[in-house]
């Protein structure tokens, strides 16, 4: 039996709101910091055998990292919406199709935020809308070397991995 005793709310802030739960979990007494998300989309942008993907410097690691275009969600917006916005605003590309690849759980052992990804294959390029406080470039990186980068460990970005390997799954072997 799990069942939630009480929750505090103890940091809100622009993108998360941390809490301090007390848990019964079978019996037992648990205390969990949680981490409360609104979610977020990434879109595998694949055009002619080249990937698009986003440098940006990530400051909790204080570094750049090679990623999908991705971003949180705005209110109660599908993963889908978030997904087109997010391909618009960061890379200029406004996706014809999108097909949904899988929805994870980013860290559920202290957050609640879920993750969709799609893959892209048909959009138009459009003019790009970056947040003010994006700083990003944009690179079309051949598919083989990409994965290739994936493998080796040059890409580290958990959503960038997951549909790397659903694409090298559900098209084999490069």
């Amino acid at each position: 039996m799990k069942k939630l005793l009480n929750s505090k709310e103890i940091y809100k802030g622009k993108i998360i709101k941390v809490f301090f739960d007390e848990v019964e979990v079978d019996g037992n007494l648990l205390m969990r910091e949680v981490v409360r998300h609104n979610g977020g989309s990434a879109v595998l942008a694949e055009r002619k055998g080249f990937f698009a993907f986003v440098r940006q410097y990530r400051h909790p690691l204080g570094r750049e990292f090679l990623e999908l275009p991705a971003g949180t969600r705005d209110g109660n917006e599908t993963g889908e919406v978030t997904a087109c916005r997010e391909l618009q605003e960061e890379c200029g590309l406004k996706a014809k199709d999108l097909v949904h690849i899988c929805d994870f759980a980013v860290s559920p052992g202290y957050s609640d935020e879920i993750l969709h990804i799609y893959y892209a294959s048909d959009f138009e390029e459009v003019d790009r809308r970056l947040d003010e406080d994006e700083f990003l470039s944009v690179e079309w990186i051949d598919k083989k070397i990409a994965i290739q980068m994936a493998i080796n460990g040059e890409i580290q970005d958990g959503k960038t991995l997951t549909a790397l390997l659903w694409y090298q799954a559900k098209f084999g072997a490069l």
